[in-house]
C-alpha cells in the first residue's frame, strides 16, 4: 500500500496549470485510496497520451517519405517506423493489461513538437541538405520526448505495483534510447560534418 507522504507528485495538466495529486484530508479519510485512484487515472491520461503520440509521429514522419535523397536516412526512418508500430502494439496489450479501452488523448506537447518540426522543415525546403539535417534534429528531440514519457510512465507503473506494464514501458524507452545512440546522434554528426 502506498504511503501518504512518500507521493508527493504534481503534475501539468493539458491547460498548463499545475494540480497538486495530494490533497487536504479529514482525519479518517482514506488518502491512500484516494492517492492509488489519482495516480491510477494519471497513469491511464499519460498512456493515452503516449498513444497520441505514436500515431501522431508515425503519421508526420511518415508524411517526409519520398523526399529524403540520403539512402541511410531512408533506412534510419523506415527503422524508427517499424519501432514506432512495435510501441503501438505494446500500448495495446498495455490498455488489455490495465482493462482499459485502447484510445488516445490529445497531448499538447506532441502536436507543438510535430508544428515546430514541419514549420522548421518548411524553412529550409529549398536546401536538400539542411532539410535533412533538420529532420534528424527533430527526429532526435522527438526519441527523446518518446524515451522520457514512457521512462516515466514506466517509474509510475511500478510505484502502483504494475510491474509487466512497468517493464514493458520500460522496453520502449530502452528502445528508443538505443535509436537514438545507434542512429541519430551519429548521422547528426556525418550531415554536419564539414565536406572536405
Amino acid at each position: 500500500m502506498l504511503n501518504r507522504t512518500a507521493i508527493n507528485l504534481a503534475f501539468a495538466s493539458q491547460t498548463g496549470t499545475y494540480n497538486t495529486i495530494m490533497v487536504n484530508m479529514a482525519p479518517g479519510d482514506n488518502a491512500d485510496s484516494l492517492c492509488v485512484s489519482t495516480l491510477q487515472l494519471f497513469l491511464h491520461d499519460m498512456l493515452k497520451e503516449l498513444y497520441f503520440a505514436q500515431v501522431a509521429i508515425d503519421t508526420s514522419f511518415t508524411s517526409t517519405e519520398g523526399q529524403v535523397s540520403s539512402p541511410k536516412l531512408e533506412t534510419i526512418l523506415k527503422n524508427h517506423s517499424l519501432i514506432n508500430l512495435n510501441h503501438e502494439k505494446r500500448l495495446t496489450t498495455i490498455f488489455n493489461l490495465l482493462d482499459i479501452p485502447v484510445e488516445y488523448k490529445d497531448s499538447v506537447h506532441v502536436t507543438a513538437l510535430l508544428v515546430e518540426t514541419e514549420n522548421h522543415l518548411n524553412m529550409c525546403a529549398k536546401d536538400r541538405i539542411t532539410w535533412e539535417i533538420t529532420l534528424i534534429i527533430s527526429a532526435r528531440k522527438v526519441a527523446r520526448y518518446k524515451m522520457t514519457a514512457y521512462e516515466v510512465a514506466s517509474h509510475l507503473a511500478i510505484i502502483l505495483g504494475h510491474t509487466q506494464v512497468a517493464t514493458l514501458l520500460a522496453v520502449s524507452a530502452q528502445e528508443e534510447e538505443e535509436f537514438i545512440l545507434r542512429f541519430l546522434d551519429g548521422l547528426t554528426h556525418e550531415f554536419s560534418a564539414p565536406k572536405t
